[in-house]
């Protein structure tokens, strides 16, 4: 792993802010190089600017001692021979800078490379997105080369959604950017203000929980749970997924809420990760942990929590996006994507089914349903059903699958391969 060398050091009282550059910016160069000087120079009048260059710029010790004199520190992570050692050095500083709390990542490459991957690992950080004027030409593309691969602008819709907030060096280019991108992309006097706003103490974040029949009993285990998170947490017991979504969706001022489908059990920390994750998903209209069964023996509990752990190591940073929403036990919905469907279809009474329509639905109106993998809960498993119920749940069924025939082809294809998988 390269070295950190911290090459420049002055004392400050100001507020640290750590800048991820592609390179270390000059004045006098290129319009992205002027650009983002600019913007840093803007940023050392109010913050300890720390900056972690990648590559260097055409010419390197003048930018030092231009970035120097602004009262800028630098870093020198070297020229590493592979990729997997630049990123493990751009973590050394930010573990090594803890009392940094905003992170500032600079151009679509590095944003693409390292904004998600660095929101996993120093969760306890806020992360903005710098687009440099070179990036905004690339956007009247339908697919961009980074880094020589080519990602569509959907998948960088997605990418910069996981930023707590995305700056633009152009006034214009943001405002066009954010009509598509369904989320706040500020200019640069409003980006200021926004990094501005990152610093400060936040306020304990208001969920909702509603509790379906079956999960009437977590109640007190989940708010145990929850007040370990910086959360304020207001309980609602409902008979059906209808009932739930009507609840959801009149708690005005409330935006992330709890749907808890069935009886669990869990690592403390998953509740708070659960919620974490939705607020790195900012496009996601559910987010969902992976479910596993309980394994039911003398020795449960520690084999339990073993293979949580596993599970949790082995699948670090991956999530699906499924369409068929099988035996859930908790999900993390947004009331926003909800209010753009209008509810559940009152045809299904069956949380698999009521939920799959919804989610599919909420993907219609350009929210994602989110799988986190390396979150895991136990349930006891699917418990056996009356004659009449088998009957109703195969009738359901049904239903979901001619109406999504009728919506879309591509729909239905993925959605029957899923309920064929899961049956």
């Amino acid at each position: 792993m390269p070295s950190a060398k911290k090459i420049k050091a002055s004392s400050s009282a100001k507020p640290v802010l750590l800048a991820i550059l592609p390179f270390l910016p000059s004045a006098s160069g290129g319009r992205s190089e002027a650009a983002l000087f600019r913007f840093l120079t803007a940023l050392s009048s109010r913050f300890e600017v720390k900056c972690v260059p990648e590559g260097p710029p055409t010419a390197t010790r003048l930018a030092e001692a231009a970035l120097s004199a602004k009262g800028m520190k630098i870093y020198a992570l070297g020229k590493p021979p592979q990729r997997a050692e630049l990123d493990a050095g751009i973590r050394a500083v930010i573990t090594e800078n803890h009392s940094a709390p905003v992170v500032l990542v600079c151009g679509l490459d590095l944003i693409n490379r390292h904004l998600f991957q660095l929101r996993l690992f120093a969760q306890d950080r806020k992360f903005a997105a710098l687009l440099l004027p070179e990036d905004l030409g690339k956007l009247d593309f339908s697919g961009l080369n980074l880094a020589e691969r080519t990602i569509k602008k959907a998948d960088l819709i997605k990418t910069l959604s996981h930023a707590n907030a995305v700056l633009c060096c152009d006034s214009a280019a943001a405002a066009k950017l954010q009509a598509a991108a369904r989320f706040p992309v500020l200019g640069p006097a409003q980006g200021l203000r926004e990094i501005n706003a990152l610093f400060r103490p936040q306020k304990p974040r208001r969920i909702g929980v509603v509790l379906l029949p079956q999960a009437y009993k977590m109640a007190a285990p989940l708010a145990a749970m929850l007040k370990r998170q910086p959360v304020t947490a207001r309980f609602f017991k409902v008979g059906t997924v209808a009932e739930a979504a009507a609840r959801i969706m009149s708690g005005r001022g409330t935006e992330s809420w709890l749907l808890l489908c069935r009886a669990f059990t869990c690592s403390p920390e998953i509740p708070g990760k659960l919620l974490f994750m939705s607020e790195l998903f900012r496009d996601a209209g559910a987010v969902m942990p992976a479910v596993l069964r309980k394994l039911d023996n003398a020795h449960a509990l520690p084999h339990n929590k073993m293979l949580a752990e596993a599970f949790a190591l082995s699948r670090r940073g991956l999530f699906r996006e499924p369409f068929y929403i099988n035996e859930p036990a908790v999900l993390c919905l947004n009331r926003g994507a909800l209010l753009k469907t209008g509810g559940t279809d009152t045809r299904f009474s069956s949380p698999d089914y009521a939920l799959t329509d919804l989610c599919l639905r909420m993907y219609q109106a350009g929210h994602r349903t989110i799988t986190a993998e390396d979150l895991a809960v136990f349930t006891e498993g699917a418990a056996k059903t009356a004659k009449a119920d088998t009957e109703e749940r195969q009738l359901e069924k049904e239903t979901l699958a001619r109406k999504w025939c009728m919506e879309s082809l591509k729909f239905m294809e993925l959605l029957v391969s899923e309920l064929h998988a899961n049956s």
